[in-house]
């Protein structure tokens, strides 16, 4: 089904996961996104799947949610949030808009991601973000 970065559960039944890194034929092939999300639900007990878009082929992971969100209670989560054009930073995966399903997560106090708090240096982090996830 997937790798375990391709996963984050805030552990009362919500789940984050890229469709770009689980519904795709390199893990689950032949399978759509509605399939691969009842799948999560009924092997994880698992109530609701925020699917989150990704970007496909950028990198081995396809673009694991944990390069994007944490929970970091239930209902709440930290964001790595990319830098402006003006920053210099690496360029790479997991540069998706947000969709009307993941609606209402950024954080607008969260800094931006650059070169030196990317991948392989100290991780960005912002202040959670309440979230409604009925």
């Amino acid at each position: 089904m997937g790798e375990g970065g391709s996963l984050e559960t805030d552990g009362q039944g919500t789940l984050l996961a890229t469709v770009s890194s689980l519904a795709n034929s390199n893990r689950n092939p032949g399978r759509t996104q509605d399939q691969v999300e009842q799948a999560m639900k009924t092997a994880l007990g698992i109530g609701k799947v925020i699917g989150v878009p990704g970007l496909a082929g950028q990198d081995i992971t396809d673009c694991h949610i944990d390069c994007l969100a944490r929970f970091t209670a239930p209902g709440q989560v930290i964001l790595d949030k990319p830098g402006s054009r003006s920053t210099k930073r690496p360029s790479g995966p997991c540069r998706a808009p947000p969709t009307p399903r993941a609606a209402g997560w950024p954080s607008p106090n969260c800094p931006a991601r650059t070169a030196a708090t990317s991948a392989g240096a100290a991780r960005t982090s912002c202040p959670a973000t309440p979230t409604t996830t009925p």
